[in-house]
């Protein structure tokens, strides 16, 4: 029999981090080393596309965000950011009752905060 390589012992997440002009962008990209399933929240970006993988042991889904009439304005590296951040705000401001009785039953809120100073001008 051979050596023995131990592949749990490798690293399950590779952080890359990217230059983009003056902004520093940071990207997790995870690389599953063993049979062991990718449990919490992993983000997968290209340009024309967004993708979240939700998984733990009980519940397992995906996430999918592509540029809409409401998305467009933010910038590629941000997708994600804006467009969850965006259908939250929406969603609460229906004030359906359904809305708020799930959202309490999974233990979920959202709360719409300030823009910072240099974004606001933009916004």
């Amino acid at each position: 029999m051979g050596p023995h390589f131990d592949w749990a012992a490798l690293p399950r997440t590779i952080s890359l981090g990217i230059q983009h002009t003056d902004q520093f962008h940071e990207a997790s990209y995870t690389m599953t080393t063993s049979a062991t399933p990718n449990y919490g929240l992993t983000l997968h970006s290209s340009e024309t596309s967004d993708r979240l993988e939700v998984q733990c042991k009980h519940q397992n889904g995906q996430l999918y965000m592509v540029p809409a009439d409401r998305s467009w304005v933010c910038d590629v590296e941000l997708r994600h950011a804006h467009v969850l951040a965006g259908f939250f705000k929406e969603l609460g401001g229906l004030d359906l009752p359904a809305v708020h009785e799930i959202m309490n039953r999974w233990g979920l809120s959202f709360r719409e905060r300030q823009l910072a100073e240099q974004d606001a001008d933009e916004a």
